[in-house]
């Protein structure tokens, strides 16, 4: 019998977690050998199920998993033991408990559709994952989706597979709530995950499942052979229809992928919150109207109920001697605006003079991360870097020099009031090596609070130390001639040796961090730091996008799921942002240098990021995300390992 701190090989037992159709789960500490850190980590005990459990086949499954393990939508396994009578899968553990524990503290669903679709859109992904790498999971439920955060992260996708693998009974593996009618059987495929997947929705959304009996027995009758209890008719239609398709009986007429699922309620997201602007738009048109009709008629509109009609009382015109006097709510928003242009100028003098006090105390800092930089780059690099940090130390010697084109032109107005025209001349564009923008040092303000993901909070400041930026994300003809001087592997995503006839001008995608790394690393360049993509993408603005907030102008900057067609495009052919750099929003996800890590409050100078972890961020949107992932404070990540046909990057110089 397991206790509270007994001692699993490297592991201590802290605290039992619960028990599941295979055994116990156990919270454990394990001690690392040179640093006084325990590290926590989820221990599930396989029971002993006699010829239910193959060892052999266990230990075959192991590396199939870790290799799986590496999505952000997917709990890590870590590590496989044996001990006495027990098979023990060492995971990550996840603070913010299980699906169903969410689940149970709103009600039994989800607090809202939109959380709803949000969380399955996770799930999806993870699925998505897993079927990629040829693991059906068989087992998808709230019990078996632990939470960090918001964000959803599947777990014991490999239990199914040990356990039948040893016996030759056709036994179903599985949570009969959720189980396909195939699966019953002793049929699985990926279908079976999608119909979990569609239980699991419309779970969220009614807070019950849309199969129910008082025995086992019944439940599986009625999954084999009666229609789901229809969806509420609040539940927009679109929805519905995606809860259907994923429960046809017939796994043939089911969602074929879960990526195709996915696009589906990714469409459907977006479809909702288009209909929700265009709903809030009418009500405050219809709102600005009955201001200006009170403001510029004589007329009153009387409230009536909302079973007639308005009725419109004639008001008696007075005559005022002299000049036409302003209604009194005119008077109070000529007052508002005035103050709000005060403030607006107050803050941007107390910024002006922040900015160049916080460039001031950071010089050194930017001279000591550039030397660090080029001694890491080799000889080569550093013989290249000595040029660049000459030009860098000529253009601060002559004063707060700035580039003056187009590009910058936003950060050159956050300059001292001071600054004369002739110290800002210098066209620092002409110093830029070919297919780079130079990127002028500032401070900005990074991630959202209101923002939906925890992973954009807190809102803090950040300041930057000037850099070169490709203009481009790379594409497929760059990281060919990379290929072919190292001899480096090719990505996934080409076939026979090369890429697409006409997609030169592509963003390179189906790479890994590693990958991205070591192009860079060639090129004698860098991926961005998180802070940097991010002030980059920015290009001076505090909006949702670059251009602004709202949708209505992202498809002149960006290539995304509105308008992609599924798949990406050459790189620049939409509008460039204010620092010259195209395809910030959208196209291909960028790989950033640093590893995943929660930001820190107050103003950071040239922040480093975590020093280690097991997940990079990547940032921008995709041609296949809707248009909340392309936001500015979006942030995401994955194991380093991991490709996919969405994913890209683009390099720095300092």
């Amino acid at each position: 019998m397991l206790e509270k701190d007994d001692k699993i090989g490297d592991y201590s037992l802290v605290r039992f977690l619960g028990r599941g159709q295979f055994g116990e789960v156990w919270l454990a500490e394990k001690q690392m050998q040179f640093s006084t850190r325990k590290f926590r980590h989820a221990l599930k005990f396989l029971s002993n199920l006699g010829d239910e459990i193959n060892l052999k086949a266990a230990e075959a499954e192991i590396d199939t998993w870790i290799e799986a393990s590496g999505h952000p939508n997917i709990m890590s396994v870590l590590d496989m033991l044996v001990h006495k009578e027990h098979i023990i899968i060492v995971s990550e553990f996840a603070e913010g408990g299980s699906l169903k524990n969410w689940l149970d503290q709103n009600g039994r669903k989800a607090p809202s559709t939109e959380k709803a679709l949000e969380m399955i859109t996770g799930i999806l992904r993870g699925i998505e994952h897993l079927h990629s790498r040829n693991v059906v999971h068989r087992d998808l439920k709230p019990d078996n989706i632990l939470l960090q955060g918001n964000f959803p992260r599947i777990t014991d996708f490999g239990i199914s597979r040990i356990v039948a693998s040893g016996t030759m009974t056709t036994k179903p593996i599985g949570s009969p709530a959720y189980m396909s009618p195939e699966s019953f059987k002793g049929s699985k495929s990926p279908q079976t995950d999608i119909w979990s997947a569609g239980v699991i929705l419309y779970e969220m959304l009614t807070g019950e499942c849309p199969y129910h009996s008082e025995t086992i027995y019944g439940l599986i009758a009625a999954i084999q052979q009666d229609e789901p209890k229809p969806l509420p008719e609040h539940i927009p239609q679109e929805i519905r229809a995606i809860v259907e398709n994923a429960l046809q009986k017939d796994r043939d007429r089911r969602f074929q992928t879960a990526r195709e699922m996915r696009l589906a309620v990714e469409r459907a997201i977006y479809n909702l919150k288009i209909k929700a602007e265009a709903k809030k738009n009418a009500v405050t048109e219809s709102i600005e109207n009955i201001d200006k009709k009170e403001l510029n008629s004589n007329e009153i509109i009387e409230p009536q109920s909302s079973e007639s009609s308005p009725k419109i009382i004639t008001q008696p015109e007075i005559e005022i001697v002299g000049e036409t006097q302003p209604s009194q709510i005119q008077k109070t928003r000529d007052a508002e605006e005035l103050e709000r242009e005060k403030q607006k100028e107050r803050e941007n003098e107390i910024a002006l003079i922040s900015q160049e006090a916080e460039r001031n105390r950071s010089q050194n800092q930017r001279e000591k991360r550039k030397k660090k930089f080029w001694i890491a780059s080799g000889i080569g690099g550093g013989i290249l870097g000595l040029a660049i940090i000459g030009f860098l130390i000529a253009s601060m010697s002559g004063g707060n020099s700035v580039n003056s084109n187009t590009a910058n032109n936003k950060l050159a107005n956050t300059k001292s009031a001071n600054t004369s025209t002739n110290e800002i001349a210098k066209d620092t564009k002409s110093d830029a090596p070919k297919g780079m923008a130079y990127i002028s040092d500032g401070e900005f303000t990074m991630g959202r609070d209101d923002g939906k993901s925890e992973a954009e909070k807190p809102q803090h400041k950040v300041s930057v130390e000037p850099f070169f930026m490709d203009i481009y994300e790379t594409t497929n003809e760059q990281y060919a001639e990379f290929v072919e001087a190292t001899n480096y592997k090719m990505p996934t995503e080409w076939k026979n040796g090369s890429y697409q006839n006409g997609q030169a001008k592509f963003p390179v995608v189906g790479v890994n961090w590693e990958d991205a790394n070591a192009f860079a690393k060639w090129a004698n360049k860098c991926l961005p730091s998180k802070e940097e993509w991010e002030y980059a993408a920015r290009a001076g603005s505090t909006t949702e996008y670059s251009y602004g907030n709202g949708e209505s102008s992202l498809e002149t900057y960006a290539w995304y799921y509105a308008n992609s067609g599924s798949k990406t495009h050459p790189v620049g052919q939409k509008e460039a942002n204010d620092f010259g750099l195209y395809d910030m929003h959208g196209n291909v996800w960028e790989w950033c240098q640093d590893w995943y890590g929660n930001y820190s409050s107050g103003t950071v100078t040239n922040p480093s990021g975590a020093s280690s972890g097991s997940i990079r961020v990547y940032r921008g949107g995709s041609w296949s995300n809707i248009a909340d992932g392309l936001r500015s404070a979006n942030r995401n990540s994955y194991a380093p390992p991991y490709r996919n046909d969405s994913l890209g990057f683009r390099v720095v110089r300092y």
